[in-house]
């Protein structure tokens, strides 16, 4: 299966939802042989495809907890302050964020308009950015968690 799910990636490099769920769908699998066609897909000569394969080997192999962040929205807190696709959320104003419902209790315990505090692993470099809290960050993602 992973083998056939794999072959097929090539043909969506111009489709980047479809690729982005076919690689999820082999990251969902985990096998050898599907993180193995991850890992060769992360060196593509396609930057479309390189870059959803280094998303998906992030979320096979996340370096933390959080929210590792598949898009940011344009002209969003999270573009502005510098968070980017493959960073993974793993606190807001000092405490852990573990997943999205964490994050959504965390951000309503803010004030509006005060400045907090959110960290980012990106690549086991650990980033502090400040945002305003309050208001939508700007972002999308999957909750990962190291095996």
């Amino acid at each position: 299966m992973e083998g056939d799910l794999a072959s097929l990636v090539p043909g969506y490099a111009d489709n980047p939802r479809m690729l982005a769920s076919l690689l999820d769908s082999l990251v969902k699998i985990g096998s050898d042989e599907a993180i193995a066609s991850l890992d060769a897909f992360s060196r593509s000569a396609s930057d479309t495809v390189r870059a959803e394969a280094e998303i998906a080997m992030i979320a096979v192999r996340p370096p933390a907890e959080g929210i590792l962040i598949t898009l940011t929205v344009p002209n969003s807190q999270a573009e502005n302050v510098g968070i980017r696709r493959g960073d993974i959320i793993t606190g807001y104003n000092g405490q852990a964020v573990t997943d999205f419902d964490a994050l959504r209790d965390q951000m309503k315990s803010v004030p509006s308009g005060q400045v907090v505090t959110v960290t980012v692993n990106r690549k086991g470099e650990i980033i502090p950015l400040q945002i305003k809290g309050g208001a939508k960050i700007g972002i999308d993602g999957k909750d990962v968690k190291p095996k």
